[in-house]
């Protein structure tokens, strides 16, 4: 998942129903990315999730009340390391046991640099846990970009528990572009 895209969606996507987080949100699929790497054997690995979908309320003049959620089809996963290719089984993320994967936050810190920090919850292969994303923030015209990447600990989620040759850490990074929704 690119890390830029990712948190980026995080910070911009909410739920619709939420009243007090302001203006909805609409990403740009096209220029936006969800990725991550990871260290396999000594050499970084890169993969990413092409189907997912983010709900965004978001006001930069007031971001404490913002709102996203994105949802993640597992399936949908790609990696490039060829002695990866049992990600999608059930000793990793157990596609057919956890389909989908959601982050959702109402957590978001941003400064007058435009540097951003979106705390929230990923729930992924049945297991919740903290995930804070990390970057940067442009609105220019309607128009956001958020840069952002955090650390999974793949462990805390029971992804391939006894694989030593994998690093812990899954590095995710995000680009998100989205604009305002008229």
């Amino acid at each position: 998942m690119c890390v830029r895209m990712f948190v980026a969606t995080m910070a911009l996507l909410g739920t619709a129903g939420n009243v007090d987080a302001g203006p909805s949100w609409v990403v740009n699929h096209e220029t936006s990315h969800l990725e991550y790497a990871v260290d396999i054997g000594g050499m970084k690995t890169k993969g990413g999730f092409k189907d997912w979908s983010a709900e965004i309320d978001f006001d930069p003049k007031h971001p404490a009340n913002g709102h996203v959620r994105v949802t993640i089809d597992v399936a949908s996963v790609t990696i490039a390391d060829e002695r990866a290719k049992a990600i999608t089984e059930s000793a990793w993320l157990s596609v057919s046991t956890h389909p989908k994967a959601v982050f959702e936050s109402n957590a978001f810190n941003l400064e007058a640099n435009g540097n951003l920090n979106v705390s929230g919850r990923l729930t992924l292969k049945g297991t919740e846990m903290p995930l804070t994303l990390s970057g940067t923030l442009l609105i220019e015209n309607g128009q956001a970009q958020a840069d952002l990447s955090g650390v999974i600990m793949r462990l805390a989620h029971q992804i391939g528990v006894g694989q030593a040759i994998v690093s812990p850490e899954v590095v995710v990074n995000t680009t998100l572009t989205a604009n305002l929704k008229p």
